[in-house]
């Protein structure tokens, strides 16, 4: 006689969940559109997923750096002060300027509404429209549950949370329904 397992779900399989959907998309399925009654969605605009994820973008940013000169002594002390504080203050610049780098910077904990003509991004109490149109490359990781949205002009976003690389194929087709 077999053991079963009972109140415990199977672990989620993100690959898998993709393949699903989008077997379902090219077969003419689509998903069901869901309340939510917070987002800011417009008049005819219905949403098709909420979802929590931590986030990322790409960019740079700008780092200031404190200057210091200092000089003082004689002739020979004041060389050396001078030298010391050159070193010191390009030391201090080459630091800033690699923080600056384009580089992953975390936004934290995000919420994601997949919506008919948008997804709508939570972030810091504010809420911000990424039109499907604006998005160049959807590219899922779904072995490290990762997705990642390039855009045309804008930075990039990283997106990573249960569930996420699962809604790849959906914003996918919407973009392409929408170009």
């Amino acid at each position: 006689m077999g053991s079963a397992t009972y109140g415990v779900p199977p672990p989620f399989d993100e690959a898998q969940a993709a393949r699903q959907l989008a077997r379902a998309l090219d077969n003419g399925g689509w998903l069901h559109p869901i309340l939510v009654e917070d987002a800011p969605l417009e008049d005819g605009e219905l949403a098709y997923a909420d979802a929590s994820a931590f986030g990322w973008r790409f960019h740079a940013v700008e780092v200031p750096y404190e200057h210091r000169t200092v000089m003082v002594g004689g002739p020979l002390l004041f060389a050396a002060t001078a030298i010391v504080s050159w070193a010191s203050n390009r030391r201090r610049r080459r630091d800033a300027e690699r923080q600056a780098m384009p580089q992953w910077r975390a936004l934290g904990q995000i919420r994601v509404v997949v919506s008919s003509s948008r997804l709508l991004v939570l972030h810091d109490g504010s809420w911000y429209p990424v039109w499907y149109s604006a998005i160049a490359a959807v590219r899922p990781m779904p072995d490290s549950g990762m997705l990642d949205l390039t855009f045309v002009a804008d930075p990039p976003y990283r997106l990573a949370g249960t569930g996420i690389c699962s809604l790849a194929p959906f914003i996918e087709r919407t973009i392409a329904a929408s170009a």
